[in-house]
């Protein structure tokens, strides 16, 4: 019998950390980084959102600090 090949799905390259949309950053970790968001496309949950989830169809690539 044949093994399939299990086949993955492509990882998006950036989070909402790297989004422009992300806003009001909050709720430290205890490492003392920054957990959750707030973004204006987000209506699946009710508040917040969480900074390392994948980017979405609405994503528009932060600036970088000091490139401008």
């Amino acid at each position: 019998m044949e093994r399939r090949g299990k086949k993955t799905a492509e990882r998006p390259k950036y989070t909402c950390r790297d989004c422009a949309n992300s806003y009001g950053w909050c709720s430290k970790a205890l490492d003392g980084s920054l957990i959750l968001c707030r973004c204006k496309h987000y209506t699946d949950g009710k508040w917040c959102k969480f900074l390392k989830d994948p980017q979405c169809e609405n994503f528009i690539k932060r600036k970088e600090a000091g490139n401008g």
